[in-house]
Order: structure tokens, then C-alpha cells, then sequence
């Protein structure tokens, strides 16, 4: 491997192997030019530092409103890009903001405005979130407490 010199710093991109830990040694050398002669550095051991892993997180909140109310319905959908979420209350589907059977997931959340109906009694009601990207879909379930 070669770096570049530049203001008597040497710089090199390097794509790490996984076998490499915190025994790994590594050691620089200048190969010298006709003014420097050669040079070879101390061993030293390299801190070697995980990458944060991008989990995904999908949810669907619980949430509690009154009959007849209007109320927003979050669904975490954390690290799933380019999907889709299809939200479901009491088994009826409800439609997005621009009226699809579906929202486009474009963060880390996306919410549903929810018309709880006027018949609603007191109590608990499913509430379904599904989300799809190709072959990949994902499920979660809470309640809707109506009070």
C-alpha cells in the first residue's frame, strides 16, 4: 500500500478487514527519495471502532381518543426507507394524507390522521400497521382506547 505525502503528512483510504482487532499491528515506512533517506515508524496497534448499526425500529403507537374526534396515529419506522406503511383500525384501512390506501415511508416516522367514528363505544380497538419494501414486510399491532 502507498499513501500520499503531503506537508510531511501521509494520508491513506483503506477499507479495514474485520479479522483486524485491537492486536493488529501497523507500521509506516518511507521508502526515501534523493533528498531523505529511509524512514520506518514505530509499531503501534489501531483503535479500532464499530460502525453504528442501523437497526430498523416499525411501531405503531397506542393512542387514546374520544368518539367522533380526529386523532394522529404514529408509526415508527425507523432506518425503512422507500416503503410503504398500510395502517388499519379495527380491521378498516385508513387512507393517507393524499387520500392512497398507503403512505410512503420518507423518515423516521409517518402518521395517519384518524376520524375515530362517532359509533364508537368505550373500549379498546386493533390498530394494525404493515409495512412493505419488495419482499421485505414487517407487522406490528396496538390499541386505540376509546374513551
Amino acid at each position: 500500500m502507498y499513501a500520499t505525502l503531503e506537508e510531511n503528512i501521509a494520508t491513506l483510504d483503506y477499507q479495514v478487514p474485520k479479522p483486524w482487532n485491537e492486536e493488529t499491528k501497523i507500521q509506516a515506512i518511507y521508502t526515501g527519495s534523493d533528498d531523505l533517506p529511509q524512514k520506518t515508524s514505530n509499531t503501534v496497534n489501531p483503535t479500532i471502532t464499530a460502525p453504528e448499526t442501523s437497526e430498523t425500529e416499525f411501531t405503531v403507537a397506542d393512542t387514546t381518543a374520544t368518539a367522533g374526534s380526529e386523532v394522529t396515529i404514529t408509526v415508527t419506522t425507523k432506518n425503512l426507507d422507500n416503503g410503504k406503511v398500510v395502517l388499519k383500525v379495527n380491521g378498516k384501512t385508513v387512507k393517507a394524507a393524499d387520500g392512497k390506501l398507503y403512505a410512503k415511508v420518507t423518515g423516521d416516522t409517518t402518521t395517519f390522521t384518524y376520524i375515530v367514528p362517532k359509533t364508537y363505544k368505550a373500549g379498546d380497538y386493533d390498530i394494525k400497521a404493515v409495512y412493505t419494501s419488495g419482499a421485505t414486510k414487517l407487522e406490528s399491532d396496538n390499541k386505540l382506547t376509546v374513551e
